[in-house]
């Protein structure tokens, strides 16, 4: 049975795993110290964020598929917050979501954690670049030195700059992988201690540094005795900002708050997180990577249109393509 080690493992890197578990054997390694790469949750009792991603919609019938028996199982529910425009001085202007919009529970790595019940998923485990390639394959280090076993083939889940940096000496001049540009997001976490004094639960947001606002715990299969308030900066409020200090980042997003007619006063508990590759510049879809000869390949919503259905359908297109290499 070949040896596979997929790198990452947020949904695409687990998804891929699941599909290859029947056909060979699988290790997962993650450099965070749990699954969900940027589903991941923030937990802070009695708050929890999903300080990531915030939704996933569902647009081709193979993925609908997919979520199927997890919508059954509550594994994954739709949200239907009443959802605004907001922007500095002017008033909410209401805006209807014209298709479902799903998330996780009991919080967006809940979909991750399903996932990756039963598989080998080695959490806490940074990946050195890969150096040579011997006759019995891939030996593994991570960042210590320490040698974590050897693979026939490395599939890179990670966002591309990660990627990239894994497989930069390895890689022939004549098949590089496509270049992408990874957006940064800051986000900040706000627990309150009073309850929540808006007329709706998200907002989308202009002329500002915040780009969306989310009341997390107005999401299914959350804890709603207090509000959790997710944050997002804008892409290039975030890119002009981002070596800065943590401390200023956290003052600028109050302030813009207060200029949207939020109240800071109620909030007690605050965490801000920097999400330094959070979204693809572009949305195109240049397809996963796989050199055969090599048993190289790479997938995630950086080779699709930057979703999360885009993550799931290329670590599914990558499935079909090494599934079958190892009959």
């Amino acid at each position: 049975m070949q040896r596979i080690a997929v790198i990452g493992a947020g949904i695409a890197g687990l998804s891929l795993t699941k599909s290859l578990a029947p056909h060979a054997q699988v290790t997962v390694f993650e450099k965070a110290r749990g699954v969900g790469g940027r589903m991941s949750a923030r937990y802070a009792e009695p708050y929890a964020f999903d300080h990531g991603a915030q939704y996933f919609t569902a647009r081709t019938p193979e993925f609908q598929r997919f979520l199927a028996p997890l919508i059954d199982q509550g594994t994954v529910s739709a949200w239907e917050p009443a959802v605004v425009a907001l922007a500095p001085g002017t008033p909410p202007r209401p805006i209807a979501w014209t298709e479902p919009h799903y998330v996780a529970c009991p919080n967006m790595n809940g979909l991750c954690k399903t996932l990756a019940a039963g598989l080998d998923v080695r959490v806490g485990t940074e990946i050195a670049p890969l150096r040579t390639r011997n006759a019995s394959g891939w030996t593994l280090f991570d960042i210590a030195g320490q040698a974590l076993g050897t693979f026939d083939r490395v599939v890179s889940t990670a966002p591309y700059p990660q990627t990239a940096r894994l497989l930069a000496d390895v890689l022939p001049p004549d098949s590089p992988l496509p270049e992408r540009t990874l957006l940064p997001c800051f986000a900040l976490m706000l627990g309150l201690s009073q309850p929540w004094q808006q007329p709706w639960h998200a907002a989308m947001v202009s002329h500002s540094p915040i780009a969306w606002l989310a009341l997390n715990s107005s999401k299914p299969g959350r804890n709603n005795t207090l509000p959790s308030l997710v944050v997002h900066a804008a892409h290039d409020w975030s890119i002009a900002q981002l070596e800065a200090e943590p401390a200023a980042v956290e003052a600028t997003l109050m302030e813009a708050l207060v200029s949207l007619g939020i109240s800071t006063d109620a909030i007690v508990y605050r965490s801000l997180h920097r999400w330094r590759y959070a979204l693809a510049e572009s949305a195109y879809s240049m397809g996963p990577y796989y050199n055969a000869s090599l048993g190289l390949a790479a997938a995630g919503d950086w080779t699709g249109a930057a979703r999360v259905e885009d993550a799931w359908a290329q670590a599914a297109a990558l499935a079909e393509l090494l599934v079958r290499d190892t009959r």
